[in-house]
């Protein structure tokens, strides 16, 4: 079986857990696509052949998380919009509030020098600005979380790629799992008009590839601690996978 992560909120560090309750599972997964923060918990999850050590990982590196990411917030798109905001008046539109150096240290020190080929089950999906269009990268892989971490906004683009979440939503697949914030924001102005036009444009896509899954799992949260959903996940895929007779 084909399963597919979505990736653009904080929520999916926790990941753990899910993966956790899919691996008890009678499913067997043949591919496991990932972009964005989805790909940070699932490689480690993938290349310790362990949940449980991927979760302590999530564990260790939260903070450095929220310290180097600054569009993780609950209230996504306000924060976005301020971002953007910023951006213009430095005159920086096409670069990011952040160098892109710290993205670039923060994978450096957290996950080995080595190719993708050695979690051959996780596909690494990133957007080619140039081209135009959604990857898999292969090859080194501090590259490929480089490409699929870069946030527009937040980070400029690392070797002309950035994160697919917001464009995509999730990748097509047999099974998608997608994590969404319980509340979502009031818009204020036309900033945020604007970019909740956007987000409808990428929650579109989201529903073509919903309807063509076999299977969805989709979640609402609100509390994005580790040690708080990563329980939460586990408890709750295994629910839904009973639901849908896989277990």
């Amino acid at each position: 079986m084909k399963l597919s992560f979505g990736g653009d909120s904080i929520f999916y560090l926790s990941l753990p857990g899910a993966i956790k309750a899919i691996n008890e599972s009678s499913i067997e997964l043949d591919e496991i696509h990932c972009v964005g923060f989805s790909c940070i918990p699932l490689f480690f999850s993938e290349y310790y052949e362990s949940e449980d050590r991927a979760f302590s990982v999530v564990r260790n590196i939260w903070k450095d998380v929220r310290k180097t990411f600054q569009h993780l917030d609950d209230n996504r798109l306000l924060k976005t919009v301020d971002l953007l905001k910023t951006l213009y008046r430095l005159g920086r539109p096409m670069h990011g509030i952040t160098p892109i150096r710290v993205l670039e240290d923060f994978v450096d020190k957290y996950f080995p020098d080595i190719t993708t080929d050695k979690v051959p089950r996780l596909k690494i999906h990133a957007f080619n600005l140039e081209k135009g269009d959604d990857k898999i990268i292969h090859g080194n892989l501090r590259e490929a979380m480089k490409m699929t971490l870069a946030f527009p906004i937040h980070f400029g683009a690392y070797n002309n790629h950035v994160s697919g979440a917001n464009v995509c939503g999730v990748h097509e697949a047999d099974m998608l799992f997608l994590l969404n914030m319980a509340q979502k924001p009031i818009p204020r102005n036309a900033f945020d008009y604007m970019m909740l036009s956007t987000i409808s444009r990428t929650y579109e896509i989201t529903r073509y590839h919903k309807e063509k899954a076999r299977y969805v799992i989709q979640f609402n949260e609100t509390n994005s601690e580790p040690d708080h959903l990563v329980p939460q996940l586990y408890q709750k895929t295994r629910k839904k996978l009973k639901e849908f007779g896989l277990f």
